[in-house]
Parts: structure tokens; sequence; C-alpha cells
């Protein structure tokens, strides 16, 4: 909703519904044009309510089996700031931060109990526990150079992200986007990660260990790890130039790889028609 000439309201709603779990979130947010739009503020609230049915990955083999009704929300907040600094170059920066209250885990994820030193023999496994309140910081920034000689376009951004759990996260991206003809381009990006891992996060619970009111989890996201992700795309417009309904098609690979055993490989085809 555009309220003046320079400034804009947004507004977002919805909700969703599925057998075991409902949804309804909302927010908005504020956009400030300024120096003749070349400088831009936007600030932003959100909320949201989620309401579910927790469940174990084996009934009778967690503890507890979580068949109870159960919620978890939140609000979250961000200013954020552009800036155009030559026909050439745009930058920009932001600041988000999150609470999140309720039953906050992955219902399906469970920790191993009284395993051998190797962890290849358990007794059993339990379901993972969080504390029942979670606040989330992030910060980041973006600069974008166009090279007109070359066509290329050149991005790069960093992001730092912080949280209650001794949560460490620091992220940086390269891309390039390189025009091949009137019709194609290629795009490619390099991103490393590195974050920490949270304080409650464990292999193993020993007897003395366990504690059924203390957190816990073995989540392989929540761990400590160094991540390294390349991908390239190449997209073709195959309707000229110009025209009103565009036929596009492109061609993906990406590989993940980080130090806690995991790497993925993903290869698409697409193709989208714009009318």
């Amino acid at each position: 909703m555009k309220s003046t000439e320079d400034d804009t309201l947004k507004f977002t709603y919805g909700g969703h519904g599925e057998e075991w779990f409902a949804s309804v979130f909302g927010g908005v947010g504020y956009t400030r044009d300024l120096a003749q739009d070349n400088a831009t503020i936007t600030a932003r609230i959100d909320g949201s309510f989620d309401w579910f049915s927790p469940y174990g990955p084996e009934p009778g083999g967690v503890f507890p089996e979580g068949n109870k009704f159960d919620y978890r929300g939140g609000v979250g907040g961000s200013v954020e700031v552009s800036q155009i600094l030559n026909p050439t170059t745009w930058v920009k920066a932001g600041y988000g931060i999150s609470w999140r209250t309720g039953d906050l885990l992955t219902p399906w994820n469970s920790v191993p109990f009284l395993c051998d030193p190797d962890v290849t023999v358990c007794l059993g496994r339990i379901q993972e526990k969080f504390p029942r309140t979670r606040l989330r910081q992030t910060v980041s920034g973006l600069i974008a150079h166009y090279v007109p000689r070359t066509k290329s376009t050149l991005r790069a951004s960093y992001r730092f992200y912080a949280d209650d759990y001794d949560v460490r996260a620091h992220t940086l991206l390269a891309e390039i986007y390189q025009s091949v003809t009137e019709r194609a381009y290629i795009n490619a990006h390099y991103r490393a990660q590195h974050q920490s891992a949270v304080y409650f996060w464990t292999t193993n619970l020993g007897l003395l260990d366990f504690n059924p009111s203390e957190p816990r989890t073995s989540d392989s996201d929540l761990a400590r790890f160094w991540a390294h992700e390349w991908g390239v795309k190449v997209s073709f417009h195959l309707t000229p130039p110009g025209r009103t309904h565009q036929h596009q098609a492109d061609v993906y690979f990406n590989r993940y790889t980080r130090t806690n055993n995991l790497s993925v490989n993903v290869a698409s085809i697409g193709y989208g028609y714009n009318f």
C-alpha cells in the first residue's frame, strides 16, 4: 500500500493447516525512499503461532512418547538499509532479531542413549528436548557491482548469526552473473559457513548424564561444522527480447559438503513461461 510518494506500507497474513499441524502468521513492513530513490530504509515486524501434536520416531521407543497437544510462537523484527553508491554499485546492510517460545524441538529427532564408545550399538534412543524459549539475532551486509564492459555482475555478502543457545555462525557468499548472449547468462556462486554447536549437543547420553528435564539434541545441523557450497546455473531466454510472453529454461548443478559427514549433489533442469 503506497501511503505517500516515498512511503510504502506492506501487510502480510495467512494460515496453514494439515493433519497434525496448523499455523497462522502476520506482519507489517514500512519502507521509506530517500535521496531521489537512491536510498531505502525498511523496517518489519512479524509474528506467527503454530499448534500441533508432537510425535517420536517409533511409538513406544521414545521417552516421552510426545502424543500431547503443544504449540510454538514468536515475534521478530528487522531493519534494512540500502544505498546506490554510483551507477554500477549498490550496498545493503541489515539487522534482525526474533524471539520464539513453546515446543521448539523437532518431534521426530532423537538422541542416542547408553551407547558404546563408537556409538555403533546403543541401548535405545530418547526424544530430543529444547529450552522453551530462543532469542536469535543476525547482522548482514551485501555489495553488488556491475561491470559494463564485460556485462558481469559481482555480489559479495556476509552474515553473522548468534542466539542464546551459544550458536555463533559466520557465512560468506560470493556470486557472479555473466551475460553470454542476449538470451543466455551464467550464474556461479560459492558459500562458506562456520558455526559453533548448541550448548546441549551430544552424540551419546550416558546414564549419569541423563536428566529428563534438561535440553538435549544430536541434530547434525546444530553441531559445530564448516560447510562449503558451490553451484552453477545456466539460464536461457527462448523468446526474443521484447516479447510480452517469455519462455525460459535453465540447467543447474549444486554441491554442498560439510565437515560432519554430510555431502549433497543437486542437479536440475527447469522450464518456465511468463504470461
